[in-house]
């Protein structure tokens, strides 16, 4: 049965794989894979020495396959020792098979078993620490020691959320702590000593500039500052984020409810009845998972994410994994548990053998056919992955955006990690120079930008002034993905382009759009999305990638009194999203200004047939009331 299980889950993965870029930070692990750089802190070395080994060893293999390889065989693993805790703690085979089928088709956990990311690898050492905790436990030899020490370390330095578990493997030991600390020291330094050996990577791997290098890990300030994520704070989840309780406490609330989603109401009241059985008979691991759970609840709160993008909230529901480890196990002690409550009940309701027999039968056919709904579920959003190509699109449209020989600077996520991919590993766009300006306030990077691309003006001065870069290389073309608060920024398809003056920037004005109606018109590829394909949050959030800049150049021909051109790409915008409220507010403060008011309504349900609808009328009602008024008294 157990074979059959992992034999089943690992085709499961492996015909699901992601075959091209992926969104949030997969693309830069899959940059990584093939240029043994440095991702962003804490650096990932562990991760990054087996993307590396992996892609070495099978050369011969597609490179989608060897950057995804470490992510399926590590949720095999972390499955695997899943298991084999749930049969330490004497929980059937079923039941343990149910519920890590459960567990592995969770959405998420699929997810992140499909494509180059480091979570597969994080739970696996959650769940073999814990292994090696209860083995260690129950009989204390120096091998056991070694390896939960050695693995500690290396858990640690890979991901600081597995911090959040020792006290709960404290909890575990706390008995045998004390004696295993006096006997046991020699073996506890070795293997922390062993644990710190792939931090080497990264002084190594600096030394060789590779594309990606976040800190100058040669030096000990850019090691010290990668290992301990200066850059965002070494407890935040992100650079911007500061306390917010109700942010907080709202976020809180909505992790629960993805919870739900992910585990179904039927599943939660497993995993109540599996702590129910827990507190009952195996104290030790109840104490364990309560712990955990509370800490990492703590963790949770403390990220503060403002959970108001698909994006974000994409980022978010990465972090629920490590919680859904460990609700792996009261999920499957609760089916156990359940189970066995449901045959006394019966057995004290009937003495006949065959209604015994029955509800037996019963019981283990709804469970069944409740995870094998739960897995379809899943496979009807994650299967959109294998083949999916629109972060590679969104990627090509970027690189298809500026003219040649400029200067572009790119900072979001998908966007930076998959253009620097298809420029790096592909090769394309080689005339353009790539600057990140977050890391121009750092003497090497601006030596390595300096070195790179000679051709751009830097000055030699430890600080580094943006207004003065800016207008030193205007001549050239500069290109950014955000505008920033210097000279005149105007819409360039994806992008901005900088005018050091209002005067060169009207000089421009036909070229600027007419190049924009080029892109907008010829070369960008706006995906559709299906509902289905929306529940993978990093795609959902492709279209605002899109319509957010594409809702800027309305803006800008607004501006300069372009209002049909504006007026045309509002309608292309609501086309793709009838309920945004901003393309709505352009629409209505257009036929305010031209005095056409009546007639309005029908005339976008006529040019926009999904506006239709009840919500979208009332939406645009209610912004033509407030401009077309106004607009009548100010005449």
């Amino acid at each position: 049965m157990q074979v059959v299980f992992f034999g089943a889950l690992f085709l499961t993965y492996f015909l699901t794989q992601a075959r091209h870029l992926f969104g949030g930070d997969s693309a830069e692990f899959s940059l990584v894979a093939q240029t043994w750089s440095i991702p962003h802190p804490p650096g990932y070395a562990l991760y990054s020495i087996i993307l590396n080994t992996v892609r070495s060893f099978f050369w011969f293999v597609p490179s989608y396959i060897t950057a995804n390889l470490p992510s399926i065989v590590f949720t095999l693993l972390s499955v695997l020792c899943l298991y084999e805790i749930l049969r330490f703690l004497r929980v059937s085979r079923y039941a343990a098979v149910a519920a890590l089928l459960t567990y592995g088709t969770t959405s998420v956990v699929w997810l992140y078993a499909i494509v180059p990311e480091v979570y597969a690898l994080t739970s696996f050492f959650i769940a073999f620490i814990t292994l090696c905790v209860l083995r260690l436990e129950r009989k204390p030899t120096p091998r056991n020691v070694f390896l939960v020490s050695l693995f500690v370390v290396l858990g640690v330095f890979h991901h600081l959320s597995i911090l959040i578990y020792i006290p709960g493997w404290l909890v575990i030991l706390k008995k045998r702590l004390p004696s295993i600390l006096r006997k046991y020291y020699v073996q506890i330094v070795s293997a922390a000593a062993l644990g710190l050996l792939p931090l080497v990577y990264y002084p190594v791997a600096s030394h060789f500039n590779p594309p990606l290098d976040w800190e100058n890990a040669r030096t000990i300030e850019g090691f010290v500052r990668l290992i301990t994520r200066a850059s965002y704070g070494s407890f935040q989840a992100y650079v911007a984020s500061v306390p917010n309780f109700l942010n907080q406490y709202v976020q809180l609330l909505s992790a629960s409810v993805i919870m739900i989603q992910f585990l179904k109401p039927l599943g939660l009241i497993l995993v109540f009845w599996g702590f129910r059985d827990a507190y009952r008979k195996k104290k030790n691991i109840f104490s364990f998972l309560i712990v955990s759970i509370v800490l990492y609840i703590t963790y949770l709160f403390m990220t503060n994410f403002s959970l108001e993008t698909p994006f974000i909230v994409g980022i978010f529901e990465r972090y629920l994994i490590g919680l859904l480890v460990l609700l792996a196990v009261p999920l499957a002690m609760g089916i156990d548990a359940l189970g066995h409550d449901i045959g006394q009940l019966v057995a004290r309701l009937s003495e006949k053998l065959i209604i015994r027999r029955l509800a037996n039968i019963t019981f283990v056919t709804a469970i069944s056919a409740f995870f094998a709904l739960h897995a379809f579920n899943s496979y009807s959003s994650v299967s959109y992955v294998r083949d999916n190509r629109k972060f590679d699109i969104f990627a090509e449209d970027i690189l298809a955006t500026p003219p040649k020989d400029v200067i572009v600077s790119i900072k979001g996520d998908i966007s930076y990690f998959t253009t620097t991919y298809r420029s790096v590993v592909l090769g394309e766009r080689k005339d353009i120079s790539y600057v990140f300006t977050d890391l121009m306030d750092r003497p090497y990077y601006r030596q390595r930008v300096m070195t790179k691309y000679p051709a751009i003006t830097l000055e030699k001065s430890p600080a580094f002034n943006l207004e003065r870069f800016l207008r030193a290389n205007a001549a050239r073309g500069i290109y950014f993905e955000k505008p920033k608060q210097i000279g005149y920024w105007v819409p360039y398809g994806l992008l901005w382009k900088f005018y050091p003056d209002h005067k060169s920037l009207e000089t421009d004005m036909d070229a600027v759009i007419a190049a924009n109606n080029r892109l907008w018109n010829g070369v960008y590829r706006i995906p559709r999305i299906g509902t289905k394909e929306r529940k993978i949050l990093f795609i959902d959030a492709l279209n605002d990638l899109y319509l957010d800049p594409l809702h800027s150049y309305t803006q800008f021909l607004y501006t300069y009194k372009k209002y049909d051109l504006s007026l045309h790409y509002t309608f292309v915008i609501l086309g793709y999203n009838p309920f945004s409220e901003p393309a709505i507010t352009t629409y209505a403060k257009i036929r305010a200004i031209t005095n056409t008011c009546p007639g309005a309504m029908e005339d976008i349900a006529k040019q926009v047939p999904a506006m239709k609808g009840a919500r979208q009328r009332e939406l645009v009602e209610r912004a033509l009331q407030n401009y077309c008024a106004a607009s009548a008294r100010g005449r």
